[in-house]
């Protein structure tokens, strides 16, 4: 994990990642949003800050083939990470 709290939001939906998201992913795409700030305010993070992230590609860090959104929170967070 790259910080305290590091929380993954995974999809029912086989999406391979975010590059493959298109217009009519838009629903499940909010969902996921919606779900990440009640997360985040149930681990507490909601006012002191949070970071969601997508990755893509092998570059990016990603080695799960399937859609899923980082939470990151729990300490301060810098440009890289």
């Amino acid at each position: 994990p790259r910080s305290p709290i590091h929380v993954l939001i995974i999809p029912r939906s086989h999406i391979i990642s975010a590059g493959a998201i298109e217009w009519k992913h838009a629903d499940l795409l909010a969902g996921m949003f919606v779900l990440a700030s009640e997360v985040a305010r149930l681990q507490g993070v909601m006012d002191s800050g949070y970071r969601l992230t997508f990755n893509v590609g092998a570059a990016a860090g990603m080695t799960i083939d399937h859609l899923h959104l980082h939470l990151l929170g729990g300490r301060l967070l810098g440009p890289e990470g």
